[in-house]
């Protein structure tokens, strides 16, 4: 009898639980929402962008690093910081924020086509055709 007591006492307490999880979820989701919209999609994304110049002329990388790349990067160092600090809700919501910024700013496989069409177009040589390993087959 005492066992079964026991049981129904952590049932109950793993559904007050599985509630504050829920509860906290929840907040943190919708914090993250009301921060990406608190700024201009195209002004966040242009930030990435502008952040993913900075870092490849730090780095000197002779392309941008992507704004997905560079919001995957800032979620990582917020998501760092969340497990390192006592009061992380903020670097919770922040991880949040870029990851959905950064899945928003993921190239379209169309535009990711189109990109490669114009790099093999700008690859070209003088004689009008395309260097590659396949032609030397």
């Amino acid at each position: 009898m005492a066992d079964t007591c026991h049981s129904r006492l952590l049932s109950e307490a793993g559904m007050i639980r599985s509630k504050a999880v829920k509860d906290t979820r929840k907040k943190i989701l919708r914090a993250a929402e009301d921060l990406a919209h608190e700024k201009s999609e195209d002004a966040f994304l242009e930030d990435l962008a502008r952040t993913g110049v900075v870092w490849a002329g730090m780095l000197e990388l002779e392309n941008p690093i992507a704004p997905s790349e560079v919001a995957a990067l800032m979620c990582a160092h917020d998501l760092i910081r969340a497990t390192r600090l006592v009061d992380s809700e903020d670097y919770w919501i922040s991880a949040a924020t870029y990851a959905a910024l950064g899945a928003h700013a993921e190239p379209q496989k169309e535009e990711a086509k189109s990109q490669e069409k114009a790099d093999e177009e700008q690859t070209k040589s003088a004689i009008g055709f395309v260097a590659s390993p396949k032609s030397h087959e």
